[in-house]
């Protein structure tokens, strides 16, 4: 939609990855930065939070 000249864009690319992963795994990752090898260490946990 239309913005002002003020207003900046409020995406979040973290979030979408996150998000993505989520949709992916069914895993909730709650800390940044999400690298793939945190990724592989709560698929092999088993655990559905990861803090």
């Amino acid at each position: 939609g239309a913005r002002g000249i003020a207003e900046h864009t409020m995406i979040s690319i973290p979030s979408a990855i996150g998000n993505a992963v989520y949709d992916a795994t069914g895993i909730n990752f709650y800390r940044l930065p999400l690298t793939p090898e945190k990724v592989a260490l709560g698929i092999a946990s088993g655990e559905k939070d990861i803090y």
